[in-house]
């Protein structure tokens, strides 16, 4: 018989940290009377690793997601100089390098960036690890509810363009997190829209069509 899992089964009491995202899980995660000691812990890391992010994001630098359209500016800003420097570069190495031109200075000026984009890693590599399934769906839906769209768009350019984000491209389209199938209509599709974030949002527009081929649910 399974019942409702109780949330001071998946705290780990000594974070300090709320409990929203225990009880989401609360919501989708069911157990057994005789849980697997291994999946209990699993799950009790998952919730630390949620409310972790839940604490980072309160950061003043965080609210309002305007940060990202920041990140936006200054690489528009950049981009002329970076043209003038090496205007026989191709354009990927371009962008690389504009956007870890850009995005190192960030880190340095706030440490809290960084923060985030290790926490969030950590959540995506251990759900993508430990999980599959329904339960690897919900617990990476769950993970989204608790980003915002400027999140959900950095992990993606921080994976495509940062230098220290290269292995991060493994993880990010395991996770689903940009979208599942159906979710990320084909290029050029004017009917559909994309569930998850604005690409009005996007630096490059033409990004679209890295992230539905490279970053979406293939079967």
């Amino acid at each position: 018989m399974y019942t409702r899992i109780d949330t001071k089964d998946l705290v780990d009491v000594t974070t300090g940290f709320g409990t929203i995202a225990a009880l989401l899980i609360s919501i989708v995660t069911y157990r057994s009377s005789a849980l697997d000691k291994t999946e209990a812990e699993n799950k009790a890391i998952v919730v630390t690793l949620l409310n972790l992010i839940i604490e980072i994001r309160k950061d003043e630098y965080f609210k309002g997601g305007s940060y990202f359209k920041d990140i936006k500016d200054m690489i528009e800003k950049e981009e002329v100089n970076v043209y003038i420097e090496n205007p026989s570069q191709k354009v990927k190495d371009k962008r690389k390098e504009l956007f870890n031109r850009v995005f190192d200075d960030l880190l340095i000026k706030h440490e809290v960036l960084g923060q985030f984009l290790r926490c969030s890693f950590r959540n995506i590599k251990f759900i993508n690890d430990n999980f599959s399934g329904t339960e690897h769906e919900n617990y990476m839906g769950i993970l989204r509810t608790q980003l915002s769209e400027s999140d959900l768009l950095l992990l993606f350019y921080d994976a495509e363009y940062a230098t220290r984000g290269e292995f991060f491209q493994r993880e990010l389209p395991i996770s689903q997190l940009l979208g599942k199938r159906g979710e990320l209509p084909e290029p050029g599709n004017s009917e559909l829209k994309v569930m998850h974030f604005s690409t009005d949002k996007l630096i490059w527009e033409d990004d679209y069509n890295v992230i539905y081929n490279k970053y979406r649910q293939k079967k």
